[in-house]
């Protein structure tokens, strides 16, 4: 589907109320159709709330871990937004809220539950590393929940967010921890959902299958929906974000909340500096 053809899709499905479809090339790639494919199975399994903003399904949410601070009267931009969950969720905290995803379907079932609410949503189709929609020094707060993985050219991703924050600007990100890449699967899609994606205290320990630096991208397969994430190391996302002009003041591992031996996401917060 042309990207033309995709976006008079959206706003059919959607309508026209507050949804502007912003399309890149890079936006039909292979992680698009595959959340286009696995868009509802996802949402009916992840019933994601939006009264509370989360940092992915079972991680945890902002009322645990305190890092975005007051966000009524504050441009916010939800990267990945999926299901637009979070962005409502800002919304109705007052704050300005901008929901971004490559997704159509994710879009669509954005809208749908937007619908739903008495609040204002902007929703924008685009690339994660492509925000030419927004312009320079004009958001407060850019906030990304288990999406990133999935960019390929992070850094480009970082120097995008980085133009469109206000000076102090805060980006706030999680992504699966990069020590589960050792197990050599993919596991975001549903937080660990495969029983060999995690390391457990119950039964036989998953295999070391891959080392912690090598950087190929990972692959992981739901219901004959292929999704492919890129590993980072820790230094590698410090270091990219130092060198676009970030000053990194929160890097957090939670515990989890089962028996996994590894730790299932990292969060970052960074604020623009230069």
């Amino acid at each position: 589907m042309s990207p033309v053809v995709a976006g008079a899709l959206v706003a059919s499905l959607v309508g026209a109320k507050e949804f502007d479809v912003s399309l890149t090339e890079s936006g039909t790639s292979g992680i698009a159709a595959a959340w286009d494919r696995y868009a509802v199975a996802y949402q009916n399994a992840a019933k994601l709330p939006t009264d509370v903003v989360t940092y992915g399904v079972g991680v945890g949410t902002e009322a645990e871990f305190r890092l975005l601070g007051p966000v009524a009267g504050k441009r916010v931009v939800d990267l990945g937004c999926g299901g637009g969950q979070n962005s409502i969720a800002f919304a109705r905290q007052g704050a300005i809220s901008i929901g971004v995803d490559v997704s159509v379907e994710q879009l669509a079932y954005a809208r749908r539950l937007l619908e739903q609410e008495e609040v204002r949503v902007e929703f924008k189709h685009s690339d994660l590393s492509e925000l030419a929609f927004q312009r320079a020094d004009s958001v407060d707060i850019v906030f990304s929940a288990m999406a990133f993985q999935y960019v390929p050219d992070l850094p480009r991703a970082f120097r995008q967010v980085h133009r469109v924050l206000k000076p102090q600007g805060t980006l706030v990100f999680s992504v699966p921890h990069p020590a589960s890449a050792i197990t050599g699967n993919a596991h975001s899609v549903l937080g660990a959902s495969n029983a060999n994606a995690q390391l457990s205290l119950e039964g036989e320990p998953a295999s070391i299958r891959r080392s912690y630096f090598d950087s190929s991208p990972l692959e992981d397969k739901y219901d004959d929906t292929v999704f492919t994430e890129y590993h980072r190391t820790m230094s590698e996302m410090f270091m990219g974000l130092t060198r676009t002009g970030y000053r990194v003041d929160v890097m957090m591992e939670p515990a989890p909340k089962d028996n996994s031996m590894l730790p299932k996401a990292l969060i970052v917060r960074a604020r623009k500096e230069a």
